[in-house]
């Protein structure tokens, strides 16, 4: 049976559902180091595109945990098209919950704000092989203090400052190995399609969205809450 939420609806064959840009995803592979026989984690996976061109682009192996089965077919039904069916591996499940075996990296672009960032850090350590790499974007304030939009970005939930989540890292046994703020054109390629999407749509989830993209664009939240891409590499046990 097909459970459809409106999240599968609003973002249903969309490319992007976090701010995000195929060389930030490249980005991640690099500082990870991924190769031919590594074995990826990549969680919250979406529209699978991290995942197929992560395969396509270095010759790992992928498993792909995405909680929405529509979301998960299409991951999928991506990387067959791409010919990397063989390397993908999807599973619909929950990431707080999931027990996918050791992996040499863990990956995750705009989606483990779902279990909370320390959290994923925390859990996903203990399935990392020695020297295996963490590796996400996460909302972040750039700097400690008020902001407007640390005050819009709050109501939304709890998040840090970029040293702060650096000193967390570290305190769970993690090598922080690159840190980088995303620039304004992950956020355009995000929200530009999702609102041409809602644009005539008003219901309480398209009015959320819509503010937040006039927050990070109009009002250049961007600079002051960005994502950011943060590499760490796990170097004893917590």
């Amino acid at each position: 049976m097909d459970v459809t939420t409106p999240y599968d609806e609003l973002f249903d064959g969309l490319e992007l559902l976090a701010p995000g840009t195929p060389e930030i995803t490249r980005a991640m592979a690099q500082w990870t180091g991924m190769k031919a026989g590594t074995r990826v984690l990549d969680l919250g996976a979406g529209s699978g595109r991290s995942a197929v061109q992560w395969v396509v682009e270095t010759g790992c192996r992928v498993v792909a945990i995405e909680k929405s089965p529509r979301m998960a077919a299409r991951i999928g039904e991506r990387a067959v098209n791409a010919g990397v069916g063989a390397w993908v591996e999807v599973v619909v499940g929950d990431m707080r919950t999931w027990e996918p075996g050791p992996a040499d990296v863990v990956a995750s672009e705009g989606a483990v704000y779902v279990m909370g960032f320390e959290a994923a850090a925390r859990r996903y350590w203990s399935f990392l092989r020695p020297g295996g790499f963490f590796a996400a974007t996460q909302l972040s304030y750039a700097v400690p203090g008020a902001s407007e939009a640390r005050a819009f970005w709050e109501r939304e939930g709890a998040f840090f400052t970029i040293d702060e989540n650096v000193a967390m890292l570290r305190g769970l046994g993690y090598d922080v190995t690159h840190v980088e703020a995303l620039p304004r054109e992950a956020w355009e390629a995000y929200y530009g399609p999702v609102l041409r999407r809602i644009e005539p749509v008003d219901d309480a989830v398209t009015v959320g969205m819509k503010e937040e993209a006039r927050m990070q664009l109009d009002r250049a939240g961007w600079r002051d809450a960005p994502y950011v891409l943060y590499v760490g590499r796990a170097l004893k046990k917590i």
